[in-house]
């Protein structure tokens, strides 16, 4: 099952298309603010003309709505019930008040209520647009990074997330409320908590919230959707970690910690920059969520181990796949490398003393490393052949990431209109 966040962040974005909401919910989203969007999640936002010197005319913004209100409920799994001014219709609402009930019926279900809504947007997208362009270029700005054009801002919103099926939430407003017409998104107004039943998640943004928000982004050719394709339909060169030790037998669908061997070799093509192997002293444990644990399946698509005699022997060969993921500065002997790797990216691992099995990483988990060798070949093999370079043609406009994501194994898409590769 997703995280709540994960859960919360897919369901709203699907219902308003272009639109992502934050998390949490009840921070702070303002126009020019950009990172790493992660499975819908924008993490640890930096602010354009702080941190990269982007204009002020660039980040110029315009009054696209306002004064209008917003409600969201997940599809399936929330009921909402409402109470006008002189009713006596819902349990807990004091007598002719005002209110609503918001009743959940499983997991990871989701309400949001906000009134005055407005909304405002960057004036003039094209200028942002080269500028970004220039920063990328320049190396400046990881083209990785989404940024933030337009927000939606309320004067008054809340939301709620379910733990467990059967909880409850009720609301009512103040005895001398105004007696006009209820609406859902009233429920995000300065109403009073009557009563709630179970442990949710309950957001309090009465005192002004950012609901949603649109990014744009750079699609960064068709490189990284060919080396996903290829290290797919080329099973036998996926990455390959050796672990000395797992703390639970592998099965499918449950998340165990690996510790890996150090001394192995590693290659990595980060997003943007040049693919490199290293050797690392340390390589930091880290949680894995096993995907395919047949020992008859997997032997069909992976080499065969080496001849058994030398317990270490596995993680002395050199590296069969290139993890693909991104990086937030270029690696150093000495230094630290954290490796956020592509959320559907694969890889093996490779007990010494057991069968291997197929792993994505846990959800937020990344690689940390010390690497004591690093190599920067001309080619990765089989992986990329290539690197993207600052004259690859890239565009900037507004990204669907799920649409991005379903696709990167289409290869009818891969050398296609704006994803073509030079």
């Amino acid at each position: 099952m997703s995280s709540p966040a994960v859960a919360f962040s897919t369901e709203v974005h699907k219902k308003f298309a272009t639109y992502w909401p934050a998390w949490l919910p009840t921070t702070a989203v303002t126009v020019g603010d950009c990172g790493v969007l992660t499975r819908g999640i924008f993490f640890e936002p930096r602010r354009l003309a702080a941190s990269f010197g982007v204009s002020k005319a660039a980040l110029k913004t315009k009054r696209v709505t306002r004064d209008a209100a917003l409600d969201f409920a997940s599809e399936k799994g929330v009921g909402v019930q409402l109470q006008a001014h002189g009713q006596n219709v819902i349990p807990g609402i004091p007598a002719g008040r005002a209110g609503g009930q918001i009743t959940f019926s499983r997991a990871n279900a989701s309400f949001l209520a906000a009134i005055g809504v407005r909304e405002r947007a960057v004036a003039d997208k094209y200028m942002l647009e080269q500028e970004l362009r220039g920063l990328v270029q320049q190396g400046t700005l990881p083209p990785e990074y989404v940024v933030v054009t337009d927000v939606v801002t309320a004067s008054s919103g809340r939301v709620f997330i379910s733990s467990a099926p059967g909880q409850s939430v009720t609301l009512h407003a103040a005895a001398h409320a105004n007696a006009g017409p209820l609406q859902v998104a009233s429920l995000g107004g300065q109403l009073s908590l009557a009563s709630s039943t179970g442990t949710m998640m309950a957001f309090d943004g009465t005192q002004g919230m950012t609901p949603l928000f649109k990014l744009m982004g750079f699609s960064v050719g068709g490189w990284i959707r060919r080396a996903r394709r290829r290290l797919l339909s080329q099973n036998r060169h996926l990455p390959r970690i050796v672990v000395k030790s797992i703390d639970a037998k592998p099965q499918v669908g449950t998340e165990i910690m690996v510790r890996p061997i150090e001394g192995q070799q590693i290659a990595i093509a980060p997003v943007g920059r040049k693919p490199f192997v290293v050797e690392p002293t340390e390589l930091k444990p880290f949680m894995v969520e096993p995907t395919l644990v047949d020992r008859g399946t997997l032997g069909a698509i992976l080499p065969e181990r080496p001849p058994a005699g030398d317990p270490q022997a596995a993680h002395r060969r050199l590296p069969e796949g290139v993890l693909l993921g991104s990086i937030e500065a270029d690696p150093a002997v000495g230094g630290e490398v954290v490796v956020q790797l592509f959320e559907d990216s694969a890889l093996v691992i490779e007990p010494v003393d057991g069968d291997p099995f197929l792993v994505k990483l846990a959800e937020r988990q990344s690689l940390e490393f010390e690497p004591t060798v690093l190599d920067f070949p001309e080619t990765l093999e089989l992986v990329t052949h290539r690197t993207p370079t600052i004259e690859d043609p890239f565009t900037f406009g507004y990204v669907d990431f799920d649409a991005e994501l379903a696709g990167a194994y289409d290869a009818d898409m891969v050398d296609s209109g704006e994803l073509t590769v030079a």
